[in-house]
């Protein structure tokens, strides 16, 4: 039986190598289900979505992008359906110059239905979501299938300036076997000027692993775990 999770819970959390230059900060990560698959629909800039720190009058926090799938959009999944996200490598830091790992920076994803917040560093590695646990869950859908959350992103204090990127994906509990979403990537800006800022959008997207490459070592890390616990 599906555990039951508030979609009224107040969020406060949210790589392939395409996007477009766009003047906004940031936009939804919209998806629907196609072919038995969550299908994440391309943004403003691609893959890539980018959000700022500091909207909402917290400097070291942001609420953007969404994560959508909305009637209203022409999209929506089952009725109920849960929805959790899978963190896929370490945090990306842009310092201006090169992408590299965040040093002691962290980043923290808000999580629903019970489930802890995930911290995101440049040790943490592949965090994946569990429905049954639980672990990195996002919400569930209304009973019309309408599903709209705002995730929140907390950095940790005393971060240096600069862009810092999270390689995500989407799954669903929906128990007719629907397959995780391509790898997409949020990038967030903490204090840079917007050229520069999209110089590390740019930089961040041609760093990171093309989409086939990270679930190939998504899959061989679950793959191997599933034959330790056989043995």
């Amino acid at each position: 039986m599906k555990k039951l999770i508030s979609v009224a819970v107040i969020l406060m959390s949210c790589v392939t190598v395409s996007f477009a230059q766009e003047e906004e900060a940031h936009s939804d990560v919209e998806f629907s289900y196609v072919g038995g698959a969550i299908e994440v629909e391309e943004g403003p800039e691609g893959f890539v979505f980018e959000a700022e720190f500091g909207e909402d009058l917290f400097a070291n926090f942001a609420s953007e992008p969404g994560i959508a799938s909305e009637i209203e959009e022409g999209a929506g999944i089952n009725a109920g359906d849960i929805i959790g996200f899978n963190v896929l490598d370490r945090l990306f830091y842009w310092d201006g110059s090169q992408v590299v790992s965040a040093g002691d920076t962290t980043v923290t994803i808000d999580a629903a239905g019970g489930s802890a917040d995930v911290v995101v560093s440049a040790t943490s590695g592949t965090q994946l979501s569990d429905f049954a646990a639980p672990a990195n869950l996002l919400g569930q859908a209304a009973d019309d299938g309408d599903f709209h959350v705002d995730p929140g992103f907390t950095i940790s204090d005393g971060a240096p300036a600069g862009g810092y990127g999270l390689v995500l994906s989407l799954s669903s509990d929906n128990a007719g076997g629907i397959a995780d979403s391509e790898p997409f990537g949020i990038f967030l800006n903490f204090g840079l000027e917007e050229e520069m800022f999209e110089a590390g959008v740019e930089a961040f997207g041609a760093s990171v692993p093309e989409p086939s490459s990270i679930l190939f070592l998504v899959i061989g890390v679950v793959g191997l775990g599933a034959m330790r616990r056989k043995r």
